[in-house]
């Protein structure tokens, strides 16, 4: 049998931290909160990994496609393809926008289908299955994708509606201090430093390619004949038989492309003999590129995001509602004002940006009642909590808009996450007018919705992302 999660002593804020007059969010307000959110089958996660599985078939497929393609021909020769290296790019971004953007997706989805659908139509283009398959999947998959991400945004502007009706328009300013959001200055250096490095592989494919290229436009042509081709795990060799009747071993990436018999076009001059159906394929650089350069695109584009919203965050009174909350180091839920006991409906935020709190000087009150002291006493019997289970509760005050996705400040007591955040030397005891202070601390409203007592992992890693 599974022991319940234990509950740990309740805090308040202390006057001193200027609480604003806020409205207390009942359990119905909770409830229809709860009510208006995304439904189960459009989670973003659901969304986000069955995208990229379509996706990851497609690629598949397009390889499956490319074997059974055209080959290399002196009249279309292979070589760098930055169009289509552009397109998988693209693709590869959708997941995480649907995911963590969704703002953007709904753009972007119906843009990722446009090019798919055309080459459908395209009669220049191979019509093996394989290609069928996969270009249909790539113009359906997005399309069937934008539903859920519209039905999400929906939802937010339900939720939007119903935290705002709560509210009875009543608003307040966040306390002096609360600045940039660090974690938006954190994306935006690791994406600059992400796409410089994919700038400088590209750069690199690009000069090689383009310097191949001249030194093919000086080159000496000369007609032969295959006589063999040796296909290898990497590329392999053709070897052929000159007009003069000198035979030469020449590397070839496509070695099959090449049928003994067959009639190719060696290029001799500066470096060594080559084929000119086979031109400088810079595919390693590409693909050494495409990881950097997505994830710095995408830690670019969340560094905007975030940086917008604690602006917005930051301008002018925000609503406030008042809550009861409960949490660990990473996470926080919110309850309604009444439900101390952790019982009801909950929103579930991941709070990553401990490291950015604002402290609120407040007025030590009075010592704990003795029920606290009990539960205190048991706290420190209980073995170490490794984050399922909240390490503390207490009242709360939301400033912004609650809504899936959106960045909200929590104003909070920090008694019992002092010893958390700034840990003190054995023998030493923290002053009581600190232990009474408030801090407000930066979150991202999560959609589980869950109740007390499901495990937090997976709000965690996603508010860390």
């Amino acid at each position: 049998m599974i022991s319940p999660a234990p509950i740990p002593p309740r805090s308040t804020l202390p006057p001193g931290a200027r609480p604003p007059d806020a409205v207390p969010w009942s359990g119905e307000d909770a409830k229809a909160w709860r009510a208006a959110g995304v439904p189960r089958w459009a989670r973003p996660r659901v969304v986000a990994w069955g995208l990229a599985l379509v996706l990851l078939v497609c690629l598949i497929l397009a390889f499956v496609a490319a074997d059974s393609g055209p080959g290399c021909t002196d009249a279309a020769p292979c070589g760098t393809e930055w169009v289509g290296y552009a397109v998988v790019a693209f693709f590869a971004t959708l997941p995480y926008l649907c995911l963590r953007l969704p703002g953007v997706a709904v753009w972007m989805l119906p843009v990722a289908s446009a090019p798919a659908l055309t080459g459908v139509f395209d009669a220049d283009l191979p019509d093996t299955p394989a290609d069928l398959i996969g270009r249909w999947l790539m113009v359906v998959a997005p399309l069937l994708a934008l539903v859920p991400v519209i039905v999400r945004l929906r939802a937010r502007r339900r939720q939007r509606a119903v935290f705002l009706k709560v509210t009875q328009g009543r608003t307040a300013p966040l306390p002096e201090g609360f600045g940039r959001d660090g974690r938006a200055v954190h994306r935006c250096w690791a994406g600059a430093v992400l796409l410089l490095v994919a700038g400088g592989l590209l750069t690199w494919g690009a000069v090689a390619t383009s310097a191949s290229d001249a030194r093919d436009a000086k080159a000496t042509r000369t007609v032969a004949t295959v006589l063999e081709g040796v296909d290898l795990d990497e590329g392999g060799t053709v070897r052929v038989r000159t007009a003069a009747g000198g035979e030469q071993t020449l590397a070839s990436l496509y070695p099959l492309d090449h049928p003994v018999g067959s009639r190719v076009t060696v290029l001799s001059g500066e470096g060594p003999p080559r084929l000119a159906a086979e031109r400088y394929d810079a595919v390693d650089q590409q693909m050494y590129a495409l990881p950097f350069l997505v994830t710095g695109v995408l830690l670019l584009a969340k560094s905007l995001q975030l940086h917008l919203a604690r602006r917005a965050l930051r301008r002018g009174e925000q609503p406030v509602l008042r809550v009861f909350a409960a949490g660990h180091f990473a996470w926080q839920r919110l309850y309604a004002a009444t439900d101390t006991e952790l019982s009801g409906a909950a929103v579930d935020c991941a709070a990553p940006a401990y490291g950015e709190a604002v402290w609120v000087l407040g007025e030590p009150q009075e010592g704990p009642d003795e029920e606290d002291e009990e539960g205190a006493e048991d706290e420190e019997d209980e073995e170490e909590d490794h984050g399922e289970h909240p390490a503390w509760r207490g009242d709360a005050v939301v400033h912004g808009i609650l809504a899936e996705g959106s960045e909200i400040a929590v104003l909070q007591s920090c008694l019992p996450l002092l010893s958390r955040l700034n840990p003190l030397p054995p023998g030493h005891g923290a002053d009581a007018a600190d232990e009474e202070n408030a801090l407000v601390v930066a979150m991202t409203v999560g959609g589980s919705n869950s109740r007390e007592g499901a495990n937090l992992a997976a709000a965690v890693i996603g508010g860390l992302l």
